[in-house]
């Protein structure tokens, strides 16, 4: 890409409450392999959430505020967590 002039691009995907849910009865969205796929094909680091959360979910983790739908702080090191192991590969 030329805008990001040979620096190190990373692409952060962060999911909503409806993603979770929506990844739990239909599987992985079509969205994330094409997310994958570009990104593999230009070299851009993804970091997709979605994955870690919505298993964490399954476990019974809750990552949202229920007033409105902002992650609460499991949410935020859920994420933060996913992003640092990513970025130390």
């Amino acid at each position: 890409c030329q805008a990001s002039a040979g620096r190190r691009l990373t692409l952060l995907v962060a999911p909503v409450a409806a993603d979770l849910e929506r990844q739990a009865s239909a599987g992985p969205a079509a969205l994330s392999r094409q997310l994958q796929a570009y990104c593999r094909s230009r070299k851009i680091t993804l970091i997709d959430l979605l994955p870690q959360m919505a298993a964490g979910a399954r476990q019974g983790q809750k990552y949202f505020l229920s007033c409105d739908g902002h992650w609460n702080s499991r949410g935020h090191q859920a994420a933060a967590d996913a992003i640092h192991e990513a970025l130390i590969r």
